[in-house]
């Protein structure tokens, strides 16, 4: 029953997942395809003469050095992360509060499983949709590499992919916390998204205004980029922010009754 619910919920969002695994490939296409035309510019003598804060927000004198130093700093420190965390957000609360709303929930508590259950197995459907569209990242990125002629360290795309799944995973599941707790859509979306873009803003001010120093470690991009590509440290602590999340959702949801 469980593997029927499952393989149900990965048919019913089948064009959602092909979207963004073509959204994710032309990001990759699009970016790398730049790289030779950027390199040639010489942007990083023009960003030399930055100082070494607005380096980090600009991005760094090696940025366009090499290919490796490109896809880290371009791909990967906002443009992939921020449609990871787009598409996990309308994820959840299309799976959770979007079903709610539409009378789906409803139909699917009446089947013979367990409110938890049912909720365990929409929350692997979507880690598995998140894992499906790093497809769209992986082929972008060999494509792109194959029609620029340049050779990347494939080990280091790879840990890139995992923090920008688990960035996107942690606010899809703060999304979950809310619907799950609330049920209601505008305040998980909104607060989500909100706390997305705080993050962001924090975790990217931070090399100019030394003021906000003592809060970096509140934003959760900051263990998504220092260091860069996530070490295996920040992968535990964002895996464990996303169980806790899930865990407090699940647990809001237990106790409300469903509309």
């Amino acid at each position: 029953m469980i593997n029927g619910l499952l393989a149900k919920i990965l048919y019913q969002k089948r064009w959602f997942i092909i979207g963004w695994v073509l959204g994710f490939m032309a990001m990759a296409l699009f970016m790398i395809l730049l790289y030779p035309e950027l390199k040639a510019s010489k942007l990083d003598e023009l960003l030399s003469g930055l100082s070494p804060a607005l380096q980090k927000v600009a991005g760094g004198t090696d940025t366009f050095s090499n290919i490796n130093n490109y896809i880290g700093g371009e791909v990967f420190a906002l443009r992939m992360p921020l449609l990871s965390i787009i598409m996990s957000i309308v994820l959840f609360v299309g799976l959770f509060v979007g079903d709610e709303k539409k009378g789906t929930l409803l139909t699917q508590l009446s089947l013979p499983l367990s409110r938890s259950k049912i909720m365990l197995t929409k929350l692997l459907a979507a880690l598995v949709i998140l894992i499906i569209t790093t497809v769209g990242m992986y082929a972008g990125i060999v494509i792109a590499l194959a029609l620029t002629h340049e050779s990347a360290d494939m080990m280091m795309v790879t840990k890139h992919v995992v923090g920008c799944v688990l960035i996107g995973l942690d606010f899809g599941l703060v999304a979950f916390l809310l619907g799950g707790g609330f049920g209601l859509r505008g305040v998980a979306t909104g607060t989500a998204t909100l706390l997305a873009f705080l993050s962001y803003l924090l975790s990217s001010m931070v090399a100019v205004a030394d003021v906000l120093k003592p809060y970096e470690k509140l934003s959760l991009f900051h263990y998504y980029q220092n260091p860069s590509p996530i070490s295996l440290e920040h992968i535990g602590l964002m895996v464990t922010f996303g169980l806790v999340c899930a865990v407090i959702g699940l647990i809001g949801f237990q106790r409300r009754d469903i509309n």
